[in-house]
């Protein structure tokens, strides 16, 4: 190999192991979401809440294609940057903030919609079946759609913990502040942090990038010198 460095060494295990843990979060998270949808589907059904439980199917089936085609300005967005960036770590990382506010608002509105449709129908004094099956179907599809990507996809496991911890802060601070408008002000604080995450890998990447091209330069480089040295 061209780079068999102690540093190039870390760097290879830290990308195997955060490949490994990213794995391993996306398949909790599916288990959890499938579990969550079968208790609750029957316990809905139980209470003859049948309106729930088709409007929620009805929901994740169409959610992919819907958010396929909401998706459809960023890949352009991000597509264009990177011709015009050229290997700018700042213009990366800004079109990264951007792109990742994007898709994320999109993903956080999804959130939005699904726990807005759950409360309002809720039927019962016993919330807790309505509410995991709000989870159901919000992570149903996004996990879906993340199974034609790489396990280990970052930017699918971003997607699903904002999912996860967007779902929970509504939950947890409309049940306790009581206030819709401060959960949706928490879910809000959630996408920025995550976007912010995304500009910095992406920004992150780009360097790593350049630096790989650099020392690629220099070993072609020491090699035609060698050659040329060979020669004479």
């Amino acid at each position: 190999m061209i780079y068999d460095t102690p540093t190039q060494r870390i760097a290879n295990t830290a990308s195997t192991v955060g490949s490994a843990v990213l794995t391993l979060i996306g398949f909790l998270l599916f288990i959890a979401g499938a579990f969550s949808g079968v208790v609750s589907g029957i316990w809905l059904a139980v209470l003859g809440e049948w309106g729930v439980i088709v409007a929620g199917i009805l929901f994740s089936v169409a959610m992919p294609y819907a958010f396929g085609l909401v998706l459809l300005p960023s890949l352009g967005f991000i597509v264009l940057m990177l011709k015009v960036s050229r290997g700018n770590r700042l213009l990366i990382g800004i079109s990264g903030l951007v792109a990742g506010l994007y898709n994320h608002a999109a993903i956080g509105i999804w959130v939005l919609f699904v726990y807005l449709l759950i409360t309002k129908n809720i039927g019962s004094e016993n919330h807790v079946p309505y509410l995991l099956w709000g989870y159901s179907v919000v992570m149903g599809p996004l996990a879906y759609m993340a199974r034609h990507d790489p396990p280990d996809s970052t930017a699918n496991t971003l997607g699903l913990l904002l999912a996860v911890l967007s779902y929970l802060v509504l939950v947890i601070l409309h049940y306790s502040v009581g206030s819709l408008v401060v959960s949706i002000i928490g879910v809000a604080a959630m996408i920025m942090v995550f976007s912010l995450v995304t500009a910095f890998l992406a920004s992150a990447v780009a360097r790593e990038e350049q630096e790989l091209a650099f020392a690629e330069e220099a070993f072609r480089a020491n090699n035609e010198d060698d050659l040329e040295e060979a020669e004479e």
